[in-house]
This record gives C-alpha cells, sequence and structure tokens, in this order.
C-alpha cells in the first residue's frame, strides 16, 4: 500500500493478511504510506521497492494515484513517514516481512550475508532485533515493523475518535464534507497528467507487480478523486479501481463517529473495519493477474 496519511492510518496489514487468508488468499501485505506523500516522492519511493531485491515477490501494489506535484521543501520525507523511522530502513524491513514467510532452508540457502540472516531471525524471534532492526520512531519493539501498522507509532490516544466527535459535537453533528466537489463535473485530466498516471503504472509492472488504483477513504478535493478515478477507468482498463473516498465507499463508513479520529483520518477501529473491508475487496477482485499492458 503506497499512498498519503489516509493510507498510512487506514490500513493495519495485520488485519487485511488475516482477512485475506480466511477468505483463502493468503497475502503478506505491507504499508508504505508517508505523511503529505507527493507525486514525485511516491515514484520515489516505488524505485526504491524496484531497487530492494524483493521485487520478484511483489505481486501487487495498491497505489494511492493522487496528482500533487508541488514538492514539501519545509519537512523531508524520513520526517513525515510514520511507519519507517529512518527513510533508509524501507528496504530492510521489507526483506523481513517477505522473508519471514519462506520456508526455513529458502531463506538459508538465500542469504549470503551471515549478518543478514541474523538480522531476520532475531526479528522473527523479537529477540535482540534492535540492534539489527530500524528503530519505529522511539519504540524498540522492532516487531511493529513487521507487523506494518503505521498508527501503532503513535500515542494511543491519538486514534481514539474523541477529538472528531467534540468538533462533531462543536458542529452540531454535521461533518466535514467537499459537497462542492461532490457535485463538480468530472474533469478530463490533461495529456500531462494522463502521461504521468501510464508512467506510474507502468513503473510498477516493470517489477513484475500489478498495479491497483486504490482510493482512501477521504471527505476532501473529491472533485480531483472523482476525476482521477473516471480517467482511469477510460484510459488504463487494465488498472483494477477500489475506491472509498466519500461517495464511493459504503456510507456506514462515514457515519459511524467511532470510526474517525478526525476529519481526515481513520482512527485505530475505523482502521480494523476497514482493512477487513479492503481485504474483501480485494479478493472479490479475483486476484488480478499481474501481468498485462
Amino acid at each position: 500500500f503506497v499512498g498519503t496519511s489516509r493510507v498510512v492510518f487506514a490500513l493495519d496489514p495485520a488485519r487485511f493478511d488475516e482477512t485475506t487468508k480466511r477468505l483463502g488468499t493468503a497475502t503478506s501485505s505491507f504499508n508504505l504510506g508517508v505523511l503529505d506523500l507527493r507525486a514525485t516522492e511516491r515514484d520515489h519511493l516505488l524505485a526504491s521497492i524496484a531497487s530492494a531485491g524483493v521485487q520478484e515477490r511483489i505481486r501487487y501494489v495498491l497505489v494511492e494515484p493522487a496528482l500533487n506535484f508541488t514538492p514539501n521543501v519545509e519537512v523531508p520525507m524520513s520526517a513525515r513517514m510514520r511507519f519507517h523511522f529512518n527513510w533508509t530502513s524501507v528496504p530492510a524491513a521489507m526483506h523481513i516481512k517477505l522473508d519471514a514467510r519462506r520456508p526455513l532452508h529458502v531463506r538459508l540457502a538465500s542469504c549470503a550475508i551471515l549478518g543478514r540472516q541474523l538480522a531476520l531471525y532475531t526479528a522473527n524471534l523479537g529477540v535482540l532485533s534492535d540492534l539489527f532492526m530500524p528503530r519505529v520512531r522511539d519504540d524498540a519493539d522492532a516487531r511493529k515493523v513487521v507487523r506494518g501498522y503505521a498508527g501503532d507509532t503513535e500515542p494511543p490516544e491519538k486514534l481514539l475518535p474523541d477529538r472528531f466527535k467534540e468538533s462533531l459535537q462543536a458542529s452540531g453533528g454535521k461533518r466535514t464534507i467537499d459537497e462542492a466537489g461532490l457535485a463538480a463535473p468530472v474533469r478530463a485530466l490533461t495529456a500531462t497528467e494522463l502521461a504521468y498516471l501510464a508512467k506510474l503504472f507502468d513503473s510498477i509492472r516493470a517489477f513484475g507487480a500489478q498495479p491497483i488504483a486504490f482510493f482512501p477513504p477521504q471527505v476532501i478535493e473529491l472533485d480531483s478523486a472523482r476525476s482521477i478515478q473516471a480517467a482511469i477507468a477510460a484510459h488504463f482498463p487494465t488498472v483494477p479501481i477500489l475506491a472509498y473516498y466519500y461517495g464511493a465507499g459504503p456510507p456506514v463508513l462515514y457515519e459511524t463517529s467511532d470510526w474517525w479520529m478526525d476529519d481526515g483520518h481513520l482512527s485505530r477501529a475505523g482502521s480494523e473495519y476497514f482493512s477487513q473491508l479492503v481485504a474483501e475487496d480485494f479478493v472479490r477482485l479475483g486476484a488480478p493477474s499481474p501481468a498485462g499492458p
């Protein structure tokens, strides 16, 4: 899962994997969301996956296709990564998550560096993992790197719905929704924007994975989300779409106040419901083939 803060707090890979396994399509997923992720940073993130040495085992990339090309010059991406405290931890964490699912004899045969092998086993056992694994913010429990839910790196009280409920009460029970964006005509994307999307999807296919356009829960910039979804459906028919922004996702997602920690991000309870929902919809896609134009 690659996307903005909406992905960071919405998707718990452990709950997603539990659900797909229960439905007969076992997965090993990973949340690579970044707060305020920009398009060029997303390109860099995907390039790092391609160079991490695990790309041959990545079958699907659910990518939020937001078209924000304005760079964030004030805060570096490494400081906005809520799952990986250090940007350089991405390849290492992915190795551990993916290798942990492989048989013991395969892992032994595939590891040429003793230190890396030791890191894999200590991380799997939860023993001395802090010596070998990148820290998750100030938490030495490296198993959270394997689990992959960004919200676990935040104070638990932040993930509660209390603040959202207070704001609802202050507004008379009405939450902020981009009604104008929901009613606006769907905009045709420019040739430059379509070319960028083509390049984005091709970069994922380049390491043998199937891109899936993933629109997480969202209540703002709905005109943009609707226009991007329409363009992908029209111009990239081989790219499956999973859309959950307001007006596309189930109404109950936006009507349940316990599932939001603020107007734009799901709470811990909301992420559990949403992760199961996405897993069920993913399985319903019928495991689209990674191959294709």
